[in-house]
């Protein structure tokens, strides 16, 4: 498989996860280096407003990034400086090969994906 085909492969899975919101970055002469494939967040949470606060509900999200290589791709050092900036910031920011490596990641963070989508992969 090709990196485009994988990677829509992983956002197919990825569009069945709800309260999420995913985007393929695409380079460009005016894009940062090194930027994941894949970006996207989750709903994670709520924060409920103290009792006779004037302050809305919270909705709490976790941010997920995922670039995207061939079964012999290798990271290019601006890659893997884009994902370690991107943990140092709290997101989730991972190398993967394939959608089952997608499904794997987002169970260890309890965020469960449809299963047809990852029996394709």
């Amino acid at each position: 498989m090709t990196e485009a085909e994988i990677t829509e492969s992983i956002l197919e899975l990825l569009r069945t996860i709800p309260e999420s919101k995913w985007s393929k970055n695409h380079g460009s002469l005016y894009g940062e280096r090194g930027r994941p494939d894949i970006q996207g967040t989750i709903r994670d949470s709520y924060e409920p407003p103290e009792p006779g606060s004037l302050h809305r509900l919270h909705c709490l999200g976790r941010t997920f990034a995922f670039e995207v290589k061939t079964e012999k791709g290798v990271l290019s050092k601006w890659q893997v400086k884009a994902l370690a900036e991107l943990r140092a910031a709290g997101a989730v920011a991972e190398m993967v090969r394939t959608v089952r490596d997608v499904a794997n990641v987002l169970a260890l963070h309890g965020i469960r994906t449809a299963p047809s989508a990852e029996v394709r992969s």
